[in-house]
């Protein structure tokens, strides 16, 4: 998988027959073997309220924090490699968060260091998330 909005590491992977991931779209057809799923997003509904803001002159800067609940983040269809169990736990999860039942950010999280960083039962907010500078225990990079 990457963080990328290019269908390369697919392209990569399909020739070398191994998965991969896309990111921001779905990438399926670059690698129609080896393509599991991607994350995606849908921008548009976000830039046409900002367009309509600014025509109307009423736009003001602020941040947005738009994901499954509000249609703007999604899950590409999965791969016929992909066993069902794990589409159901995946839509499961995915039901969960929409409905706010399942917090993604919720300790207890440890940094590679093995530090907890957040205690358990509590949530890192949006902002919190913006000034993370630690990585995750288990996270290379």
């Amino acid at each position: 998988t990457m963080h990328t909005d290019s269908p390369a590491v697919i392209q990569a992977a399909e020739a070398r027959g191994v998965y991969s991931v896309g990111f921001n779209s779905d990438m399926s057809s670059y690698g129609p073997k080896s393509h599991l799923t991607a994350a995606v997003m849908h921008w548009e509904s976000i830039y046409r309220s900002k367009i309509q803001a600014v025509i109307d002159g009423t736009w003001e800067p602020t941040a947005l924090w738009h994901g499954l609940k509000e249609g703007v983040v999604d899950v590409a269809p999965f791969n016929d490699a992909v066993p069902e169990w794990v589409v159901e736990k995946v839509n499961s999860v995915k039901m969960q968060i929409i409905n706010g039942e399942h917090a993604v950010f919720e300790g207890p999280i440890y940094n590679q260091a093995g530090e907890l960083m957040v205690k358990e039962g509590e949530e890192l907010s949006d902002e919190d998330l913006l000034e993370l500078e630690w990585y995750v225990k288990g996270t290379d990079g």
